[in-house]
């Protein structure tokens, strides 16, 4: 006798199914639902047809947003995967209403409306504002470097953009030869018949690859340009700065003097030099070295600025910057550009000190937590370093010492303040505030680069991946049984989808 139940796959159902009973109530994708269903949609782009065109009216953009945004929070970004989820997963499904977008459609609505998730960015901030999930009692500010959709062997130096259009042109002129002499023969067999103004195919491509290599030496005469001028201004700073104080004490300085050439001498040598690189594939994108693996990748600098509450994305932007020392202001100061007011306190690694970024007038008033170096926060705290920094400077003057105090530095102020108690335990918070929130993108939701090129689509991306961080966030909050309550600064905040979710 079995005691099993019965179990058969052909069984029919008398009644029809309500998809509705397949989800839970608390799913994530409902949540996601529910959140799309209150974001203002209307720079929403859904039709790519002439206005001519008659046939199946396209998809609606709610249920197309809400799709690209899950599929980001669950880790899929591929338009194929999303499709293939879209017929497999009962979650896609349920958010699709039982419509069934090809990649193609998914692809080209993605791409035609990245711009704006980087305004749903922005609406889906505002209500973690609202909510009571972002503080802005101490923001981080760090910096990950994600893969662009583009190959290093495609990475070129202007000699060799020069000898990659040598070789190609050196083809054409082959292949133009080439049907020349095949016409000949043709029309001496069968007479002239051939219009001759067809452009053969493996010509076009190459021409096309020309141009391409044109746009990109001009992009690397641009940038050796711009590097000329920055380092012709630095080195004329330097000499009024050698020339100052040479003035000022009398005596001739020490080393080598700074030795000036021309814009034009110093873009030169950018060119002949191996510093100046460009990808054709993605001529935005740059070689970088992950800091995590150490690698040299092909990608971009996506920043991210981190409220210390509950890991809420205050921020985000995409640079071409390999290094983060230009990225302190901007991203704060994006801050107050998202919320309308700047953090109290905001800390960085070493990587983003700089004397003008610290003093920077528009960060006045808010307090900053930016090491000059790796070894500063290290050592016993101190709490009147601040106090004990006033250097004595012994000058040797007219056959007697001289005690004269000078004024203190920026970076030592800066390492003073990290080795008080209140420094170091502010510049604790960063990387257990940073860090997880980079972990969970990469490596539990699988976005390690980006699908899309160019510096403006990869932007619009990385708010993309940035939204779903803060609505996971916004999801867990929202139920009791998930808020965090390991430590106890962090707020847990009771809220209702439904009710408090109000875009202003």
């Amino acid at each position: 006798m079995s005691h099993y139940r019965p179990y058969s796959r052909c069984q029919p159902f008398l009644i029809p199914q309500d998809l509705q009973d397949w989800i839970p109530n608390d799913h994530l994708v409902r949540f996601v639902a529910d959140l799309v269903g209150k974001l203002d949609l209307s720079g929403v782009k859904t039709s790519f047809r002439s206005a001519s065109f008659v046939g199946r009216p396209t998809y609606h953009p709610q249920m197309m947003v809400a799709l690209l945004i899950y599929s980001y929070i669950v880790g899929i970004a591929s338009s194929r995967k999303i499709e293939q989820a879209v017929e497999d997963r009962l979650d896609f499904r349920w958010l699709a209403g039982g419509e069934h977008p090809d990649h193609d459609c998914i692809a080209t609505f993605r791409k035609k409306n990245i711009e704006v998730f980087s305004k749903l960015f922005g609406q889906v901030l505002i209500t973690c504002q609202q909510m009571g999930l972002v503080k802005l009692g101490r923001v981080v500010v760090d910096g990950t470097k994600l893969l662009a959709n583009a190959s290093r062997s495609r990475t070129y130096n202007s000699a060799q953009l020069q000898k990659l259009r040598e070789m190609l042109e050196a083809t054409a002129r082959q292949l133009v030869e080439e049907g020349a002499r095949v016409d000949q023969e043709e029309d001496a067999q069968h007479g002239v018949g051939i219009r001759g103004d067809e452009l053969p195919k493996e010509l076009a491509n190459l021409e096309s690859r020309l141009r391409k290599i044109d746009e990109a030496m001009n992009k690397l005469r641009e940038a050796a340009r711009d590097g000329a001028a920055e380092q012709a201004k630095a080195t004329q700073d330097k000499a009024e700065h050698r020339a100052q104080e040479e003035a000022k004490t009398g005596k001739k300085h020490h080393g080598r003097k700074p030795k000036a050439k021309t814009a034009a001498q110093i873009e030169a040598e950018l060119l002949a030099s191996d510093k100046l690189r460009i990808n054709l594939t993605d001529p935005d994108s740059h070689l970088m070295k992950d800091g995590a693996t150490k690698a040299i990748i092909q990608g971009y600098n996506a920043q991210a600025a981190v409220d210390c509450e509950l890991q809420i994305i205050v921020a985000a932007e995409v640079t071409e910057d390999a290094n983060d020392k230009h990225q302190l202001v901007p991203m704060v100061t994006k801050v107050e550009e998202n919320l309308g007011q700047l953090p109290e306190q905001a800390c960085a690694d070493c990587g983003y000190f700089g004397e003008p970024a610290v003093t920077d007038p528009a960060l006045a008033g808010v307090e900053l937590f930016v090491p000059p170096s790796r070894d500063c926060t290290q050592g016993e705290a101190d709490a009147n370093a601040l106090k004990d920094l006033e250097p004595v400077v012994a000058n040797f003057n007219g056959g007697s010492f001289v005690l004269v105090r000078r004024e203190i530095s920026v970076a030592d102020r800066m390492r003073a303040l990290l080795k008080t108690p209140e420094g170091r335990a502010a510049y604790s918070d960063r990387g257990k505030t940073v860090e997880p929130v980079f972990g969970q993108t990469k490596a539990c939701r699988g976005l390690r680069g980006f699908l899309l090129r160019g510096i403006a689509s990869v932007q619009g991306e990385w708010k993309l991946m940035c939204l779903g961080h803060n609505i996971l966030k916004m999801y867990r909050a929202s139920r009791p049984e998930q808020r965090p309550t390991s430590s106890p600064r962090r707020h847990c905040v009771s809220t209702s989808v439904q009710t408090q979710m109000n875009i202003a």
